[in-house]
């Protein structure tokens, strides 16, 4: 699977960004395989993982995208945010190759 530009999810487009390990860090102060920026409309994925890793990413920060658009971000954990956004980005994984 190719790494999108963009994605639109529930109707709003982010830009997708892949980045090195510095310029993660230097955007976010974290060491982090992704980030996702609401305000800006932005998803930054840390270049250095494996393609599916990249993947995966991808699919983690589009579940916090869509915890936010929905009202989930406000109300859950933070903690309980990150599994739930962990199994949902590696479900996503087990469909796509599934219909490959």
């Amino acid at each position: 699977m190719k790494m999108p530009k963009a994605v639109t999810i529930l109707g709003r487009k982010f830009k997708v960004v892949v980045v090195s390990p510095e310029k993660m860090k230097a955007m976010t102060g974290l060491d982090l395989s992704g980030a996702m920026n609401f305000t800006k409309r932005l998803i930054l994925i840390e270049d250095s993982h494996s393609k599916e890793d990249m993947i995966v990413t991808l699919h983690h920060e589009v579940a916090h995208v869509v915890q936010f658009i929905t009202g989930l971000a406000q109300v859950t954990d933070p903690n309980m945010a990150e599994i739930w956004c962990e199994s949902m980005a590696n479900g996503f994984l087990d469909l796509h190759k599934a219909i490959r």
